[in-house]
């Protein structure tokens, strides 16, 4: 395991340098982890990267894996797909879990890099990993679960268990282009195949809940 030698900490700056500062070498500490891992990138390789000096990163920071956990919990922070359903109509469940499924499959675009950095890196840092997993997978969860059972109330579906109902509705978007996604691997006419994996998966799970 690396072990960076740490440096005094510099006089305090002004809030919009650090401010710049900051976000200079988080966003180069995130493609370099993301390229080639949180073991193989130095202090001196961030440093280069953002264009500061390892002292700089070093007044911020106290160390290495501090910069790492600072940068996932600002990204863990942030919800999967869309939460807000408590006031959207029970009679429009169709269209609200095709919104929920397209928010879902579109956010894996954007957060599918930081989703392998954390599975790269949960035996390292297991508590990333929960926050990843309680602020992402299981608040988009929890928000549909709440949804779902106001649908069943209203007698439009018959869902037993409204919460294992939203785990495997997540679980049929989970298809080849899910793993494509999460691979970085390209998708030939991608719009389509996306638009059709939802349309099915969104058929399947109302064909269940109907029965």
């Amino acid at each position: 395991m690396e072990i960076e030698a740490k440096a005094p900490k510099k006089e305090p700056i002004s809030p919009e340098s650090r401010s710049g500062k900051v976000e200079a070498i988080e966003r180069a500490a995130f493609q370099l982890f993301h390229e080639r891992g949180y073991g193989h990138v130095s202090m001196d390789e961030i440093a280069r990267s953002a264009g500061v000096s390892k002292a700089t990163i070093y007044s911020h920071f106290a160390d290495k894996a501090e910069l790492f956990a600072s940068l996932m919990r600002a990204n863990c922070s942030m919800t999967w797909v869309r939460t807000e359903l408590e006031g959207r109509p029970v009679e429009d469940y169709r269209a609200v879990l095709k919104e929920v499924a397209e928010s879902y499959v579109a956010i894996l675009s954007e957060k599918g890099p930081m989703t392998r950095m954390v599975i790269a890196e949960a035996p390292r840092f297991p508590e990333m990993a929960e926050i990843f997993f309680a602020s992402g997978p299981m608040a988009s969860r929890g928000a549909l679960c709440l949804y779902l059972e106001r649908v069943c109330a209203a007698g439009l579906l018959s869902i037993p268990d409204c919460d294992q109902a939203a785990s495997q509705f997540f679980a049929l978007l989970r298809d080849d282009i899910y793993l494509r996604l999460m691979l970085g691997l390209p998708i030939d006419d991608p719009a389509a195949k996306i638009r059709k994996s939802i349309d099915d998966a969104v058929d399947l799970f109302l064909r269940a809940a109907r029965a």
